[in-house]
């Protein structure tokens, strides 16, 4: 098995326990985009002051057939390392599973780009790696997949331009000057699906927004327009397709994340409602 394709089948097979909302979309065919973009790293669109570290708790669910079904929760904390740039951790959990399953990103203090991939996963199924090693360049992502029994499977993969962690995407256009039509198309990458991404964003508007607590907050609700680049595919946007959309918190802090949920048409992630102050 090549290693695109074991790195596709480890993600079809974790995609319950993890942030990758395209790790089991559906694909259309349709006409490229023009593969230019109006919100490319650095840009002054993006206003990284925005964020603070903050620890929050979510719920996944999962669509079968015509009925919503809680199927794991996920930890999440956005803080700095010893180097002093953004980290990221997420501890995915499914119900009644005994996966353990770490995902730590190192992303540039400057403008938010990867550069470090970590994910750990122990009583994980057979086959799967225990271990996905990225070290992330300006364009090009090298690293290895490590079986269980210490075999290395080098990965390796250009960009044409700087890119974004797709899975986390979410964060980024939280920094944004988000209003009602607000529109980019941004360049995104996610490495465990082998993937380079040209994202579309809209703010659809300012909404309400029922927290599973209650607690009435508003958010702005951001659809995504992804297009795969390497192979053609289109997800199209809002919740009830495959592109899906976000939900800013239009006033994050006190224990309110940036992200209150991403939603597409089999998929939610949402917050838990619970307030993580960091100190």
């Amino acid at each position: 098995m090549s290693i695109q394709s074991w790195a596709k089948a480890l993600t079809a097979l974790l995609f319950l326990i993890t942030l990758s909302p395209l790790a089991v979309a559906e694909e259309q065919k349709a006409p490229a985009p023009e593969l230019s973009y109006t919100a490319p790293i650095g840009a002054r669109v993006y206003d990284l002051s925005k964020l603070q570290p903050y620890t929050a708790g979510w719920i996944q669910s999962i669509k079968n057939e015509e009925t919503w079904e809680v199927v794991g929760t996920v930890e999440e904390t956005l803080d700095f390392d010893e180097a002093g740039n953004w980290r990221h951790i997420t501890n995915p959990k499914r119900n009644g599973s005994e996966v353990k399953v770490k995902v730590t990103r190192t992303l540039n203090r400057d403008n938010f780009t990867p550069l470090h991939f970590l994910r750990t996963m122990e009583n994980g199924p057979e086959g799967a790696p225990v271990e996905v090693n990225f070290n992330i360049g300006v364009l090009d992502v090298r690293g290895y997949y490590l079986a269980a029994d210490g075999t290395k499977k080098p990965y390796s993969k250009e960009f044409p331009v700087p890119t974004f962690d797709g899975s986390i995407i979410g964060l980024v256009i939280a920094t944004m000057p988000l209003k009602e039509g607000y529109r980019e198309t941004m360049p995104t990458s996610i490495p465990t699906l082998d993937a380079l991404y040209w994202l579309e964003i809209k703010v659809t508007g300012k909404i309400p927004y029922e927290v599973v607590t209650g607690e009435v907050i508003e958010v702005w609700e951001v659809t995504a327009n992804w297009y795969n680049i390497d192979v053609g595919d289109w997800y199209p946007p809002g919740r009830d397709d495959w592109g899906g959309a976000y939900y800013i918190a239009v006033e994050p802090g006190n224990g309110v994340p940036y992200v209150v949920e991403y939603a597409h048409s089999t998929l939610i992630y949402a917050w838990d409602g619970v307030s993580r102050l960091t100190k």
